[in-house]
């Protein structure tokens, strides 16, 4: 039984993770600009860690998807 299924090219996944990097980074500006510990019940730190979490899967999927541009997969 599958539930929740959805097919997305990898370039498209890249866009919507740096995307959602980008918003956690400005998220946590705001955040230090107003001098606020917790937002939404997230602290700096989480925003900061999330910012580089989806940096780092985005570059996993882009090399990903340049490794199967040169193979010729």
């Amino acid at each position: 039984m599958k539930a929740f299924t959805f097919e997305t090219p990898r370039s498209k996944m890249v866009k919507v993770l740096f995307g959602l990097g980008a918003i956690a980074f400005l998220v946590r500006g705001v955040m230090g600009m107003g001098d606020r510990a917790v937002l939404l019940g997230v602290t700096v730190d989480g925003y900061e860690r999330f910012v580089y979490v989806a940096l780092a899967a985005a570059a996993v999927l882009l090399l990903w998807d340049i490794r199967d541009k040169v193979v010729g997969d």
